[in-house]
């Protein structure tokens, strides 16, 4: 069991090391538009969004309840007006678990 899981981590930390090394060779290579940059960017984000969204708000195949939600949108408000990521986390998971405390799932 301890084998598999360090052979797991290091082909992990393999794979992603040869992504990122990947994109800084193409990269030096291959001359983007501007235009075909921005695209890129804005792509980018909305895939982190996208994978954000699903992880914080779905629990494997069903969706996971009002009280994450809530937390969600309150570390979203948190966020907003620019507390530090420790203080973001902390009112979610005040917020999620002070709702789940009253009943609500």
């Amino acid at each position: 069991m301890h084998g598999s899981l360090i052979l797991g981590i290091a082909i992990l930390a393999l794979c992603t090391y040869a992504l990122r090394m990947s994109g800084t060779l193409l990269g030096a290579k291959r001359e983007f538009s501007e235009e075909t940059e921005k695209v890129l960017g804005v792509g980018t984000t909305t895939l982190l969004v996208a994978v954000a969204v699903t992880a914080s708000l779905f629990d494997g195949n069903s969706v996971g309840g009002c009280a994450r939600a809530l937390g969600v949108l309150a570390a979203l408000v948190a966020t907003v007006f620019r507390m530090p990521i420790v203080g973001v986390v902390v009112i979610a998971a005040a917020v999620t678990a002070g709702l789940r405390l009253t009943g609500m799932n």
